[in-house]
């Protein structure tokens, strides 16, 4: 009866113990994933915004010489 109570008793620590540690893996999980979105979609912002800065420097660029050559004529 001890042993069966013994063997029961850890058998019960064990199953919350691996699932304390299953929840703490999808918990890291998820966290992991998160930053990778994150991560992501600040890349895709930083990098649209800055092919629209490069964009507008050509633009302003274009205008500038168009008006120096229109000042030569």
């Amino acid at each position: 009866m001890k042993l069966t109570s013994l063997a029961m008793d850890s058998g019960g620590r064990l199953f919350l113990l691996m699932n304390n540690l299953f929840s703490t893996i999808l918990l890291n999980l998820a966290f992991v994933l998160r930053a990778r979105n994150l991560y992501s979609y600040k890349h895709t912002i930083l990098t649209t915004v800055t092919l629209l800065i490069i964009m507008c420097h050509c633009i302003l660029r274009l205008t500038e010489i168009r008006m120096r050559l229109s000042n030569l004529n």
